[in-house]
């Protein structure tokens, strides 16, 4: 669901400066399944629109008058709901499909205050308890603490435990008469998959996979899950694809059922694919979430970083999304940062409508394609390194970028920048995270390979992994942001490959004569290049005959070699 923007109840008082309890009794409004700003990328069944950056003529409150001062800290929300559902119990027709709740709000007063600002409109707070119709189960973020519920007339109390101190827009609780399948973790986490009971028998599949996906992210991030339990709902109706609330993400059926004697094996990928996804997020946007939407690419982009790595996971690498899904997201970030309408991964988000509009390609997947750059510059080790110690360092508060990149700073010693000194990885992030768009680099033909920047205005330091003629080494070098960089090639025949393995989010042409090397290349023997690199040259290939920069003779011609090509990555780039 969608959630809407709030209005604000102040209540004014004499100044005090303890602890309190303050009980607000909510109106009825729609029963929501999770409160959140979440849309999920185009994979995921959205479409996507131009964004535009400056709000155009939205006449909605800004970020500044939305948010609640700070002179108050909420410690704990103990929350009551009673739902009212059609077919179970008698009550006044208005009340259908809606919810009563009350919340006593734990604060810490921060200093001297006449007065509390709340948002008091789908007051978004942690459950504790939840009344609904008898013959209904319900579910939370917390574990039950009455298994088989309270029971009074007609109704049934439901109690849960209090969660982790986490943001508001992870709340979830859900209704239903849904049948779930459990097991538990090697750390003894409950894992429950709910669906229509008609559905049961098509969620053994997610259940596996969840529970060997949880287990992967606890040892990648070296940080245990926090809950106790985790629930993952199939719901027949959802506007989303899937939302991530703490210990009960809930999912459209088609992201989470799977039985092999309906469904291929595409379908087996999908649900694979979004379960490591929204189990990311429970690290990487639940434990640590962002300070603002400015950096809403720090949670999808490293959940959709992380997801094809999770999804290897389940399938035991059968799967190989390493080489043929993780080449989709550089492809899908590639083509819509050339659009004008593109935009930076982070910059300012001030209106409601620019939240949803920033859940789009280049925040899920351009955001990936850079940390996979980053990841190989810098290596695996320190990579993994990095993020554990962020997490750490933030878990259960807000980060922003910044946060992130000082971490990295701190544990990267070891790599050499583009100026020979060690790698500032804030430096490199910020020029990478802050500026809309890629480099282009282009190759001249001299005695030394040359290679530069378009004079577009914007600027990076660039990581140039490169291959030299039948050598199967794969070299990193820098291509600095202010000048040109030439290359010392041993066999000045030999073919030269920039982008090798496709690790750096760019695009590279070269002259006519390097086509013609690389051409040859290929037909001799095409297994010189590895198959990412392959899909590098054709993608590249494509992209520059699209703008004229490539004439489409020598694109068919370097197509000719594909009669001996057997794996699919490298075809990946035809379409």
């Amino acid at each position: 669901m969608k959630a809407q923007w709030t209005k604000r109840t102040v209540l004014r008082f004499t100044p005090v400066s303890l602890l309190f309890a303050l009980t607000v009794t909510a109106l009825a409004v729609a029963l929501a399944i999770g409160l959140t700003y979440y849309f999920t990328r185009k994979a995921y069944d959205t479409s996507h629109g131009e964004v535009d950056h400056h709000g155009g003529h939205d006449n909605s409150p800004s970020a500044e008058e939305l948010l609640l001062p700070r002179n108050m800290k909420p410690l704990l929300y103990d929350l009551s709901i009673k739902t009212y559902l059609p077919n179970y119990v008698e009550f006044p027709p208005e009340k259908n499909l809606t919810f009563d709740g009350q919340v006593e709000i734990s604060l810490l007063v921060m200093e001297p205050t006449r007065s509390i600002v709340l948002n008091a409109k789908n007051i978004t707070v942690i459950p504790e308890k939840c009344t609904a119709s008898s013959g209904t189960t319900a579910a939370s973020n917390g574990i039950e603490k009455n298994k088989e519920g309270e029971t009074s007339g007609d109704w049934i109390i439901s109690k849960f435990e209090t969660t982790p101190r986490m943001s508001s827009y992870l709340l979830a609780v859900v209704v239903s008469e849904f049948e779930y399948i459990h097991n538990s973790t090697t750390s003894g986490v409950l894992f429950r998959i709910w669906s229509r009971p008609e559905a049961k028998n098509m969620t053994q599949y997610a259940l596996d996979a969840g529970i060997r996906c949880l287990e992967y992210y606890e040892k990648f991030f070296d940080i245990k899950f926090p809950l106790r339990k985790q629930d993952m709902f199939a719901l027949p109706d959802f506007s989303a694809g899937a939302m991530e609330n703490w210990g009960l993400i809930t999912y459209r059926e088609n992201s989470l059922l799977y039985d092999e004697r309906y469904y291929g094996p595409l379908n087996k990928q999908r649900v694979a694919l979004v379960v490591a996804h929204e189990l990311a997020h429970q690290w990487f946007g639940n434990l640590v979430t962002l300070k603002w939407w400015d950096d809403l690419w720090l949670n999808e982009g490293f959940a959709t970083f992380v997801e094809y790595i999770g999804t290897d996971e389940i399938s035991h690498g059968n799967f190989r999304m390493k080489d043929y899904f993780l080449l989709d997201a550089i492809r899908e970030g590639l083509n819509n940062d050339a659009d004008a309408s593109s935009h930076p991964l982070s910059f300012r988000i001030d209106k409601a409508a620019e939240v949803a509009e920033a859940f789009d390609a280049i925040t899920y997947s351009k955001g990936a394609s850079v940390l996979v750059m980053l990841q190989a510059l810098i290596g695996e080790t320190n990579f993994k390194q990095a993020v554990t110690q962020y997490l750490r360092k933030f878990s259960y508060s807000n980060a922003q970028a910044s946060d992130l990149w000082e971490v990295f700073d701190v544990v990267v010693k070891d790599v050499k920048g583009p100026n020979g000194n060690p790698l500032k990885v804030t430096e490199f992030a910020y020029q990478w995270t802050t500026q809309m768009g890629f480099p282009l680099t282009n190759k001249e033909a001299q005695e030394r390979e040359k290679y530069r920047h378009p004079k577009y205005g914007f600027k990076w330091d660039v990581p140039l992994w490169y291959q030299e003629g039948d050598n199967k080494e794969i070299k990193q070098t820098w291509l600095p942001r202010e000048e040109p960089l030439y290359l010392h090639i041993s066999d000045p025949n030999a073919s030269l490959v920039v982008n090798a393995d496709r690790h750096g989010f760019y695009r590279q042409n070269y002259d006519a004569n390097g086509w013609r090397k690389i051409i040859q290349t290929l037909k001799n023997n095409h297994k010189v290049y590895s198959a990412r690199t392959r899909n590098a040259i054709i993608s590249d290939a494509f992209a520059a005959a699209l703008v004229d920069g490539l004439e489409y003779e020598t694109v068919f011609e370097l197509l000719q070699y594909a009669e001996n090509e057997e794996v699919s990555p490298a075809f990946k780039s035809f379409y």
